[in-house]
C-alpha cells in the first residue's frame, strides 16, 4: 500500500492474491447454486462468463453451446437473488471482482480454461476485435491462431490501439513466432516488421521508421 490524497491505495503494479478462505467461500456458494439448479454445468458456465469478461452475453450462450453445456432457465435471476450478479439492461454482470477471480482460478485448476478459451476464440468476433480473439487463443495455447489474429489487429487497428500498444503487439507477435519455431524468413515476420514501420511513421519518429524501412529492402 501507499499513501494518497484519498487514503491508502494499492501500489501501481502490485497484486493482491485471493486468500484461500475467500476462494472457499465463493466456491461453496457456487456449489450450493449447482445443487439448487440440479445442473452439473453451473460452475463451468460461470467460468466461461468470467473468462469472456462480459457476464450475460450472446457470446456466453454460443460458447456454452459449443462446449455442450445448457444454461438453466432463469439462470441470471438465480445469480442476482444470491447477490452473485447484478442486473443490467442486457441481463446480468458479476457483482464482485473477487468472484470473477475465483472463477478464473477455478477454470485453471479444473483444466477447463483451455477448452473455454479455445471456444471463446472460435465464437468471438475477429472482425471487430481481433486482438481480443488472439488473447483467447494465447490462453488456450493455440498460438498459430493467436498470431493470425494479432497480425490482423496490428494491420487494421493501429490507429485505435495507440502507438505504444501497437509496438507491444508487434513484439508479442515475434515472441509467439519464436515460440512456434517459425524460421527467420517466415513472411509473418515481414508483415510484423512492416507494421512496425507504419507505427513509427504515425508516431512521428521518421528517422527510426526510415531505418526500419531500409531493413525491409
Amino acid at each position: 500500500l501507499e499513501e494518497s490524497e484519498d487514503g491508502f491505495r494499492l501500489r501501481k503494479g502490485a497484486r493482491i492474491e485471493l486468500p484461500d478462505d475467500v476462494y472457499a467461500l465463493w466456491t461453496d456458494r457456487i456449489d450450493e447454486l449447482s445443487h439448487t439448479l440440479e445442473s452439473p454445468d453451473v460452475r463451468a458456465i460461470l467460468e466461461a462468463a468470467a473468462l469472456l469478461g462480459k457476464g450475460d452475453s450472446e457470446e456466453l450462450y454460443r460458447v456454452c453451446e459449443r462446449l455442450g453445456m445448457s444454461i438453466p432457465p432463469d439462470f441470471g435471476q438465480h445469480l442476482i437473488s444470491r447477490r452473485l450478479a447484478a442486473p443490467e439492461a442486457s441481463g446480468w454482470s458479476f457483482q464482485h471482482g473477487l468472484l470473477r477471480e475465483t472463477l478464473e482460478r477455478s477454470a485453471v485448476a479444473s483444466g477447463r480454461s483451455d477448452r473455454i478459451s479455445r471456444a471463446a476464440g472460435d465464437v468471438a468476433d475477429a472482425t471487430t476485435d481481433p486482438y481480443r480473439v488472439a488473447e483467447f487463443y494465447v490462453r488456450a495455447g493455440e498460438l498459430e491462431h493467436a498470431i493470425t489474429n494479432m497480425l490482423a489487429a496490428i494491420e487494421v487497428g493501429m490507429l485505435t490501439m495507440g502507438i505504444d500498444q501497437s509496438l507491444e503487439v508487434v513484439t508479442m507477435i515475434n515472441e509467439l513466432l519464436d515460440e512456434v519455431g517459425a524460421p527467420p524468413g517466415d513472411p509473418r515476420r515481414g508483415r510484423a516488421f512492416a507494421a512496425s514501420v507504419d507505427i513509427l511513421q504515425l508516431s512521428g519518429d521518421v528517422p527510426r521508421a526510415m531505418a526500419h524501412a531500409a531493413e525491409l529492402v
